[in-house]
This record gives structure tokens, C-alpha cells and sequence, in this order.
């Protein structure tokens, strides 16, 4: 009997010492970086309404795409695409309203927004296209991207 008892007890202390270097949430500030990358300003002047591109390197996951365009004289959307270095689409998106900026985020419980986390290693290529040419005033879109 005694065997048991002794066995039980080093048994205890053994989960409570390792059990006590487990949680450290309280102990450790937390060290998750974040960052913001402000990728592109593309602008469609009067008449353009092919492609634009650039090409940013981009290492990390992209968990929030943020989308502005100006208030352009024809309301004219944008299509916003990201395509990896050998050319495969990551993500894209059509019809993003103008006048306004609009947030696209991961989120793991539902896929309105970004269908996933998106996992960049090396040169990324933005594209934006314009539904329609927008006129005088042109078209500003900015893509800004938040990860880590």
C-alpha cells in the first residue's frame, strides 16, 4: 500500500511541476507580430480600363485585405486580384465599390470574406481592373494588406 501512495504522489508532483510551465499567458507578454503593409496605389487615368499591375515581395500571411477607391465620375468598381510568382491565383475579388473602402478578412468560422489565410513567400502580384473607364476623374484604388 505504501508503494501506491508514494507512486501516486511523485506521480501528483510530476504533473503539477511540468503543469505549472504549460499556461505562461500571465508571465509572458505577448510576442504575436502583426504588421501593415500599404502594397499598392494603382491609378487608371481617363479612358484605361486594362490591367494594372505591381509587384511587392511578401512574406508572411495575409489575414485582412483593406480596399479603397476613390469616388470616380462613372462609379466604376474595381476587380482586385493576387497571383504568386508562377501565376496562380490566391485571391480575387470583383465589383469592390467605389467611394469606399472595403474590408476583406480571414475568418476561420465563416468564407464571406477571404476563403483562407493567404500563405505569401516571395514576389506577390497585385492586379486591379476597373469595371468600366472612369472618366475624368480617373480611378485611385489602394490595397493595403495586415498579417503576420
Amino acid at each position: 500500500m505504501k508503494k501506491y501512495i508514494i507512486g501516486f504522489l511523485v506521480c501528483a508532483l510530476l504533473v503539477f511541476s511540468f503543469g505549472a510551465d504549460v499556461d505562461r499567458r500571465n508571465i509572458e507578454p505577448n510576442t504575436h507580430k502583426i504588421f501593415k503593409f500599404e502594397a499598392a496605389t494603382i491609378t487608371h487615368s481617363t479612358g484605361e480600363t486594362a490591367a494594372e499591375t505591381t509587384t511587392e515581395i511578401i512574406n508572411g500571411v495575409i489575414r485582412q485585405i483593406t480596399v479603397t477607391i476613390n469616388d470616380n465620375d462613372a462609379n466604376a468598381t474595381g476587380t482586385v486580384a493576387f497571383s504568386d510568382e508562377d501565376g496562380a491565383v490566391l485571391w480575387t475579388e470583383a465589383t469592390i465599390a467605389e467611394n469606399a473602402t472595403t474590408v476583406f478578412q480571414y475568418n476561420t468560422r465563416s468564407s464571406t470574406d477571404l476563403p483562407m489565410a493567404l500563405y505569401c513567400a516571395g514576389t506577390m502580384t497585385i492586379t486591379v481592373t476597373p469595371s468600366t473607364n472612369p472618366s475624368t476623374s480617373g480611378m485611385t484604388t489602394d490595397v493595403v494588406l495586415y498579417g503576420d
